[in-house]
């Protein structure tokens, strides 16, 4: 998959799909999914374990050859190859949030899953965080085969 393939969405695409997540440590619902596409239910369930520090739940979805690529500019970004190369980031990732919100809003844009991910939490140095970022994943057969991730969420949908 490439970025190039997506387009920005379109007004006759299906509705937004938001999860609103928290960690136990948030107050706040766990979310909810409209039901229906269950590639996108799937890219759902890995943010809401994310979130949770399920790190293992977060993966379970992804094919065991898996292609995770973050922009060079985020902490441990760069390409992982393979279910335990991406799982390890994650952890590392998830590791830099004490208390972590996280509210991803999705949509299929053509064969992908497109993801407008909104974060805000207090970091583990004990700093407000927020940030804003897309991924765009690729799902076969219900498992996430590829993830690329853009800093800029706008360049995801430009490219």
């Amino acid at each position: 998959m490439t970025s190039a393939s997506s387009k920005p969405p379109q007004d006759d695409q299906p509705e937004l799909v938001a999860a609103d997540v928290n960690d136990e440590k948030s107050v706040g619902p766990q979310g909810e999914v409209r039901r229906g596409d269950p590639d996108l239910e799937t890219v759902l369930a890995a943010y809401r374990a994310f979130a949770l520090g399920d790190i293992d739940a977060a993966v379970a979805n992804m094919a065991e050859d898996v292609v995770w690529v973050e922009p060079d500019e985020f902490p441990d970004g760069g390409r992982y190859d393979g279910r335990d190369a991406v799982a390890g980031y994650l952890r590392r990732s998830r590791d830099s949030w004490e208390r972590l919100h996280s509210v991803p809003v999705a949509r299929r844009v053509d064969n992908t899953i497109a993801v407008r991910h909104f974060l805000e939490g207090i970091g583990a140095d004990g700093i407000d965080r927020k940030a804003e970022v897309a991924d765009i994943f690729t799902v076969r057969n219900g498992l996430i085969v590829h993830m690329q991730a853009y800093a800029d969420p706008d360049r995801a949908f430009r490219d």
